[in-house]
């Protein structure tokens, strides 16, 4: 991961990820590697450590190949291939 910028509230770089596509379960999926841009950002303080906060959203845009996602609809997974995946922690 190379961060081109820092600070309290966001921070954005780029990098490889790895993923796992977990299909048709998290043991038998394929691991698929690409190039990403990385987006954290929102903060928060952190219990119990004064003065400290963290960030509690990433945002991964794929550039170039994407990594599959899977669905559930009308009960059948689907794989769809978004260029952005929003997190939250």
């Amino acid at each position: 991961m190379h961060w081109t910028s820092w600070t309290s509230h966001l921070a954005s770089g780029y990098g490889i990820v790895s993923e796992d596509d977990n299909y048709p379960n998290h043991a038998a999926g394929k691991i698929y590697t690409v190039p990403v841009l990385v987006t954290l950002w929102g903060s928060r303080a952190i219990k119990n450590r004064p003065g400290d906060d963290t960030y509690t959203r990433m945002t991964l845009i794929f550039p170039g190949k994407r990594p599959a996602v899977y669905v559930q609809v009308n009960g059948k997974w689907r794989a769809t291939y978004p260029v952005t995946q929003t997190l939250g922690f």
